[in-house]
């Protein structure tokens, strides 16, 4: 693929992040309140250090993950790489709530720039290390995963599972019995390729339990070649409970840290992400619900549930820490106390809430890792890029469009103007035409100039019906390029999924994709695809 580059600086969803674009160019104090940027081997070396004088508990995680992951299709080289994490393996950590499908495009580049980034260390000589994706399956919010927005014409069409939001944890909505009607909508939404058939068949084998089970499944297929392991916190929740005895046994601790730290980066021009306001990182699990624990005056309170006692809450936790799951704020220092993580990859929002847990990190006596900023990509299709060309837009133009469509638009070449120009001149034209006839014979002159201004009225109309043709192409076409960059307004991965892509390119798709983008960027990469999509005959696939 043919690859060009845009400064975060003008790509939305960056340009307003002054804390990422601080850390990226290593300015102060972003670089204060993060951990170390991952550009090369010097980060590296000592991280690596560090880690061989830390203990982790190797074998129960590796037990788990053999098993969770062999039991969701795991392929070889993830499971020989779970093996040789229990011999003494490092690993690169990223993670995502899991979403329909996969969710938007950003996931897959998380995953992708953890498998790039986990064979980059062992290329640098630093031992072997293996790609981990924390599925955060215990999330609950299911109208956000809970989507799939498909681009496959001019209007976006969103589907979704016909599920009702109980408040549960992702990976406990059974969904079984919904997949075969789902794949049908999936399958008619799309455009029939050579690829349809065989990415249909694949989707049959990802649909099977709940949503972590068809993220896993599917993360699975797709990045089989790369050795991803998969873990979801329901696998921790026992070796999770000293995080959670002191969130319970020091309640105001990581919100007073989070708010001390959200102070420091508002005064320092950086928007805090995270507020501190609701007492200890925790949730509890009862009846299928996932409740927020909250901390008011001394006392803890269920969202849902009203007063609760601390030392219920403590023996709780003995008894069934699998109770217990983990809010935001500590998450990822669960994470990285339980795992030997040699570098985080990271999106600009888990940047930005990163930058306010380094006192947790302290409090709960874990190391940060160094940070990676995943790789940020848009895929540019053929029809997108001839019309690109045709408009003459540069990519800082086709990002704002939605500012300077009309300057576009008025741009186009139109013969309207140029026609009405020629009608004054012969509206001159013609009055020195009647000045100039004998007096004898101007009486013929109204009838003449009837004619001739009916004949003109009738090319004007024809010259204006065609300008209103190419401004509807105009418009068509900066739709097209809208619908393929900034769908909805948003950065193209930031809404579009994998499966439209995989169903028009083709299942290698992802490994073209690690062949062409730069994992060490730090900026926007525009990845332009070489071949183009060919539609089988019909336009959408028959029933069945």
């Amino acid at each position: 693929m043919r690859r060009a580059t845009l400064s975060y600086d003008v790509v939305p969803g960056f340009r307003e992040n002054k804390l990422l674009l601080d850390y990226l160019a290593q300015r102060s104090p972003a670089t204060r309140c993060l951990p170390p940027l991952l550009t090369g081997d010097e980060v590296l070396g000592p991280r690596v250090e560090r880690l061989g004088s830390l203990s982790f508990p190797r074998e129960v995680l590796a037990d788990r993950l053999l098993s969770y992951n062999r039991d969701r299709g795991a392929g070889e080289k993830s499971l020989t790489a779970i093996e040789d994490f229990r011999r003494g393996a490092m690993v690169v950590v990223t993670g995502q709530q899991p979403g329909l499908l996969g969710g938007p495009l950003f996931t897959i580049y998380k995953a992708l720039s953890t498998c790039l980034l986990a064979r980059h260390v062992e290329k640098k000589g630093h031992g072997r290390t293996i790609p981990l994706f924390w599925s955060a399956s215990e999330d609950h919010d299911l109208r956000e995963a809970n989507r799939l927005d498909l681009f496959e014409g001019d209007k976006p069409e969103r589907l979704a599972l016909d599920l009702e939001d109980r408040g549960s944890c992702l990976s406990d909505y059974e969904i079984d019995p919904l997949a075969p009607a789902f794949i049908d909508r999936v399958r008619d939404a799309l455009h029939h390729t050579e690829f349809t058939p065989e990415l249909l068949e694949r989707m049959k084998t990802w649909l099977r339990g709940g949503f972590g089970d068809w993220f896993s499944r599917m993360m699975h297929s797709l990045f089989r070649e790369f050795g991803l392991v998969i873990v979801e916190p329901r696998l921790i929740r026992d070796l999770a409970a000293p995080f959670i005895e002191r969130e319970i046994r020091e309640p105001e601790a990581t919100a007073a840290a989070i708010r001390h730290a959200g102070a420091e980066n508002q005064a320092a021009g950086y928007p805090p992400s995270l507020t501190g306001d609701e007492g200890p990182s925790l949730f509890v699990i009862r009846n299928g619900i996932r409740d927020r624990v909250l901390h008011r005056d001394g006392q803890f309170y269920l969202r849902r549930g009203g007063k609760i006692e601390k030392e219920k809450l403590l023996a709780d936790l003995a008894e069934d820490p699998g109770l217990f799951s983990q809010g935001v704020a500590i998450r990822p220092v669960v994470q990285d106390g339980l795992f030997p993580v040699v570098a985080t990859v990271a999106g600009p929002s888990e940047i930005s809430y990163l930058a306010q847990l380094g006192e947790v990190y302290l409090q709960h006596g874990v190391d940060r890792p160094p940070i990676l900023p995943r790789v940020s990509v848009t895929l540019i299709e053929g029809k997108v890029e001839r019309v690109l060309d045709r408009l003459a837009l540069s990519p800082e133009q086709a990002l704002v469009l939605e500012k300077n469509q009309e300057q576009i638009l008025a741009s186009v070449p139109s013969e309207v103007d140029g026609f009405l120009d020629a009608r004054v001149e012969i509206d001159e034209c013609l009055a020195r035409m009647e000045k100039s006839l004998p007096t004898d014979l101007r009486g013929i002159f109204p009838r003449m100039e009837r004619r001739i201004r009916r004949e003109l009225d009738r090319v004007q109309g024809k010259v204006e019906e065609e300008a209103r043709r190419r401004q509807g192409i105009g418009e068509e076409q900066i739709a097209r390029v809208k619908n393929g960059i900034i769908p909805a307004g948003k950065l193209q991965e930031r809404v579009w999924g994998i499966v439209p892509l995989l169903n028009r390119y083709g299942p290698n798709l992802i490994d073209e994709i690690a062949e062409s983008a730069e994992l060490f960027s730090f900026e926007h990469q525009w990845l332009y695809l070489a071949h183009q999509p060919q539609a089988t005959a019909g336009a959408k696939p028959s029933g069945g």
